[in-house]
C-alpha cells in the first residue's frame, strides 16, 4: 500500500472500473453497477462548488482517498517516497505513471471519480474552461495498490466494504 496523489485530470486519464458482471466467463469484475443518479448528483454539487467559491482549493467528493490498484508487476519501478527516510509503510509516494503501465483500478471511490469526470465534462460542455481547468488540476489522495491478481484486487475491495458502515455525523452537524 503506498499513500499518495494525483490530479483529478491524471485519474480521469488512467480510471477503469472493474464492474462485477455475472455472464463474463472467466469473471473479470467485482465492483457494484454504477448509481447514475449518484454520479450525477455528485457532478452537480461539484459544478455548483466550483462556481460558487473563486478561491475553490478542494471539494468534498474527495475528502476521502481514491483507492486504485494498478495491475503491472513493474509498477513498483515508478513509485518513490517523497522522503527517502520514510520509503515504508505510511509514507507518502510519488507515482511516476506511464501508460505501459495500463489503467488505474478504481478499487474504492468509483462514484466520486465518475462524478468528477460527469462534472467536468458539464464544464467543457458550458465552455466553462477556468473552471474545468481548477477541477483538472486539483489534488487528490489515492491509496495505491500495486498487484496482478485481479482476486486481491478483489479482496481489497472485499475488506473495504465489508466492514464499512454509515456512522450518523450528528455532532458535526451540530458544530456547523
Amino acid at each position: 500500500f503506498f499513500n499518495g496523489c494525483i490530479t483529478v485530470g491524471e485519474l480521469l486519464e488512467i480510471m477503469e472500473v472493474a464492474e462485477f458482471n455475472p455472464w463474463e466467463k472467466p469473471l473479470q469484475g467485482y465492483q457494484r453497477k454504477i448509481d447514475e443518479n449518484k454520479i450525477n448528483k455528485i457532478a452537480e454539487r461539484t459544478v455548483k462548488s466550483l462556481r460558487d467559491k473563486k478561491d475553490f482549493e478542494g471539494f468534498e467528493i474527495f475528502v476521502d482517498a481514491i483507492n486504485m490498484n494498478i495491475r503491472s508487476e513493474n509498477a513498483i519501478t515508478y513509485v518513490k517516497p517523497l522522503d527517502e527516510n520514510n520509503n515504508g509503510y505510511g509514507g507518502f509516494h510519488k507515482l511516476t505513471y506511464i501508460p505501459e503501465l495500463g489503467n488505474g483500478f478504481l478499487v474504492d471511490g468509483q462514484h466520486r471519480a465518475k462524478g468528477a469526470q460527469r462534472a467536468a465534462s458539464i464544464l467543457r460542455d458550458d465552455k466553462d474552461y477556468e473552471y474545468l481547468d481548477t477541477l483538472l488540476n486539483t489534488y487528490v489522495n489515492i491509496s495505491l495498490t500495486l498487484t496482478e491478481d485481479i482476486f486481491k484486487e478483489a479482496y481489497i475491495f472485499y475488506l473495504i466494504n465489508q466492514h464499512a458502515k454509515n456512522v450518523a455525523p450528528e455532532g458535526a452537524t451540530r458544530l456547523m
